[in-house]
């Protein structure tokens, strides 16, 4: 059932940056009492812009970083149990597929969002479901029997 996620988190992180480019070029908004910036950022980078510069290393990295969690995830799909486990490894994987379509599609990454704490950094939903999917898969793997 956890697999759902995956087409789930890649078709909301699309759906999302779909209305930002058609909403924010070229204007920002505060919302939630100025927490959360919107605008739009074209990231040819990984996060923070690393590798923007190096685009055939980003490529490798992002395509062996898939790559793993399809070593870790599928025979994890088809273990008894270990629920946390599967929706966090499909929850990266959703997000990951998301950017790196973009990465493929229009050689960016579309991000839309920042924090207060750091109004100069970038995101997208594909991400959150990332950061989100590693912490569910640790807690997981925490408490796993």
């Amino acid at each position: 059932m956890e697999i759902l996620f995956i087409p789930i988190a890649f078709l909301l992180d699309q759906w999302t940056k779909d209305k930002a480019e058609a909403n924010y070029v070229g204007k920002k908004e505060q919302i939630c009492q100025d927490k959360i910036t919107l605008g739009l950022v074209y990231n040819k980078g990984a996060v923070f812009g690393f590798l923007k510069n190096n685009q055939a290393l980003l490529w490798v990295l992002s395509t062996l970083s898939l790559l793993i969690l399809m070593v870790i995830g599928i025979p994890l799909m088809f273990l008894k149990g270990a629920h946390m486990m599967k929706l966090g490894v499909c929850f990266m994987f959703g997000g990951a597929l998301g950017n790196l379509y973009d990465r493929y599609k229009k050689e960016h990454v579309v991000d839309f969002f920042s924090f207060w704490f750091k109004k100069d950094v970038f995101f997208n939903i594909a991400d959150m479901f990332v950061i989100v999917g590693v912490i569910i898969y640790t807690i997981g793997s925490l408490f796993k029997k």
